[in-house]
């Protein structure tokens, strides 16, 4: 009779924890939810925030774009895809363990690989053109 009791006792144990793990899991896709689509209300807000402020540079509006060097040209590559995962949601250091980054021999290209991922990732909700100014403004002529 005492084997019976165990094994009820275990089945039961295994059923409550099997329950316990479906609604835990349960909550945690509706926590997931509400933060992506907060991380969406913020994102729209600070993209009109950043319209609203940021003033029409007419200047920079209408030069055409000077030809990049190759490694700048590397660099604006880097940062458009840093922006791309942004948007889609990738963290950071996702971005910064890409094979193009992480492998690269020469510490001082390595950190300016670096540097124009991050501002590429800050520059999510910027225009390609935009993030391009911003990466040849930073690169040696």
């Amino acid at each position: 009779m005492t084997v019976f009791l165990r094994w009820g006792a275990f089945a039961l144990l295994s059923i409550a924890a099997l329950i316990y793990a479906y609604r835990v899991n349960e909550r945690s896709d509706d926590i997931r939810a509400r933060l992506t689509q907060q991380l969406a209300v913020r994102r729209a807000a600070n993209a009109e925030r950043e319209r609203r402020t940021a003033p029409v540079d007419q200047r920079t509006a209408a030069t055409p774009l000077d030809p990049l060097s190759p490694a700048c040209e590397e660099e604006l590559q880097v940062a458009i895809g840093a922006a791309r995962s942004a948007t889609a949601g990738e963290p950071l250091d996702r971005v910064l363990r890409q094979e193009r980054i992480a492998w690269q021999g020469d510490p001082p290209r390595k950190a300016r690989l670096t540097a124009a991922a991050q501002l590429g990732y800050s520059l999510a909700e910027k225009s390609v053109a935009d993030i391009r100014r911003a990466i040849a403004a930073g690169c040696p002529r």
